[in-house]
């Protein structure tokens, strides 16, 4: 039900431990004026 919700509204869902680890460590190490905004077909 979870996941199902997820995808019906648009939600990441990390269900794996270390891979959301790793997520929360990434995203806390940088600030929203280091991030740069690129368009999807830029990556």
């Amino acid at each position: 039900m979870i996941r199902r919700a997820a995808i019906d509204h648009s939600i990441p869902l990390l269900t794996d431990v270390q891979a959301t680890k790793l997520f929360v460590k990434a995203i806390a190490e940088k600030t929203l004026q280091q991030l740069e905004i690129k368009a999807w077909n830029e990556y």
